[in-house]
């Protein structure tokens, strides 16, 4: 993992950070709980890059990953990890590898609407994904990347607490994004610092582009199913799509297992 990537991830975890300060000054007398917990899973992605050519790659893929929850009076801190790691063939079984890593600190704030009516919470969202797409059989000497950071609307609802098995909902829509996307024509013969399947290269980090809701959409839905009050399983989508330089698109169905690892 490159210093580059470092050094995003830690302005984004600084970022939530000074956010939730904030907020969660407001009421320092309620209760705080934190919870730091694990998941793994599988998932089926689909990546297509019109830069290389126009046809879909589909496949399995796994996840593991990592998130922490602070609650504190109506306030919810959460950031979560993860990376994920997919083998994807098209239509004419030629392979591809995609590799992606994901950072999402967010902070939502209990909104009271109606009593037994579930617990509805809603906010911002800081995602950042690096979508990377490995070619072999059409380019094995560059590496296509879709690259998102965003400020994003969250809201997440869950059932009322009849029970220890609840259910929450989670959506998020970015409202501002940049992207980083390769150039349409590659001058140089190989990408520099392209080494053990593009995990040293630097590319897909630079060159970021704001856009609008025209030349990018996206979503973020999950479902998530508590078991038992320290196991959970979380249903995910996600949907990417830019439309520049040319069309693109990563999408995935993912199933985890998150087990709370320590609770304090």
């Amino acid at each position: 993992m490159n210093k580059i990537f470092l050094r995003r991830f830690i302005t984004y975890i600084s970022i939530a950070l000074i956010l939730s300060g904030f907020a969660l000054s407001e009421d320092r007398t309620s209760t705080k709980v934190n919870t730091l917990d694990w998941n793994i899973g599988l998932e089926l992605a689909s990546f297509r890059d019109d830069l290389i050519v126009p046809l879909g790659f589909h496949g399995p893929g796994v996840i593991v990953g990592s998130s922490f929850q602070r609650l504190q009076g109506d306030w919810q801190l959460d950031m979560s990890f993860s990376y994920k790691f997919d083998i994807l063939f098209n239509r004419f079984s030629h392979l591809g590898i995609a590799f992606s890593v994901d950072a999402n600190p967010s902070l939502l704030k209990t909104i009271h609407l109606c009593e037994n009516r579930g617990n509805f919470k809603a906010g911002l969202a800081l995602p950042y994904k690096i979508n990377n797409f490995f070619p072999f059989f059409w380019d094995d000497a560059h590496l296509y990347w879709f690259t998102i950071r965003s400020a994003a609307v969250a809201m997440e609802w869950t059932s009322p607490a009849a029970s220890k098995r609840d259910i929450t909902l989670h959506l998020e829509i970015p409202l501002f994004t940049q992207t980083s996307r390769p150039p349409v024509y590659r001058h140089n013969k190989q990408d520099p610092g392209l080494a053990y399947w593009g995990f040293q290269s630097t590319e897909a980090k630079r060159q970021y582009k704001s856009v609008s809701w025209a030349d990018y959409q996206s979503v973020r839905i999950s479902g998530e199913y508590s078991s038992t009050p320290k196991s959970s399983w979380i249903l995910e989508f996600e949907y990417d799509h830019a439309a520049i330089p040319k069309d693109a698109w990563a999408i995935s169905t993912s199933l985890r297992y998150a087990r709370k690892f320590r609770s304090w």
